[in-house]
């Protein structure tokens, strides 16, 4: 897709292509709901630095009760309610990144297989409503993917 012509190169990311950083916390057992999310950020933010913006990372007390917590790549910091995956050279055993990419993938990959729009940005962004309204398909998608959820 095309390079947005406003701040075009912050939209890149590490996958070389450009989009913009959604972050999402399923809920464990997982069913593939979406508890959390937060979006904004352009592409090239890490991700360490989006998750702040989740009430997860914000309040993590009123989203996870007791034992809950949630499951981070190693971008994350580790905290009482943040669990990082296996870290190298752990994560280069086959049984673990099997694991790994279960718990930490699953619900994102889950989103993106039923939403295609939000693999790859796929609206002009020229201005900074161009941002919002691009942003706002990822929130749309996340409500119809819990909905679709819920009705099966």
């Amino acid at each position: 897709f095309q390079c947005p012509g406003q701040g075009g190169t912050s939209y890149y990311t590490r996958k070389s292509n450009y989009g913009l950083n959604a972050q999402q916390i399923g809920n464990a057992p997982s069913t593939l709901h979406i508890i959390d999310f937060a979006h904004g950020p352009t592409g090239s933010a890490h991700d360490a630095s989006a998750f702040e913006y989740t009430c997860a990372a914000k309040y993590p007390d009123f989203l996870f009760d007791r034992d809950e917590f949630a499951w981070g790549d190693s971008a994350y910091a580790v905290t009482e309610r943040m669990i990082c995956i296996h870290k190298k050279p752990a994560a280069d055993i086959p049984a673990n990144s099997i694991f790994d990419k279960t718990f930490a993938e699953h619900c994102m990959s889950a989103l993106k297989g039923c939403w295609s729009c939000l693999s790859g940005l796929h609206v002009s962004i020229n201005s900074n409503n161009d941002h919002i309204r691009a942003s706002r398909w990822i929130t749309i998608s996340i409500i119809f993917h819990n909905l679709i959820i819920d009705l099966e």
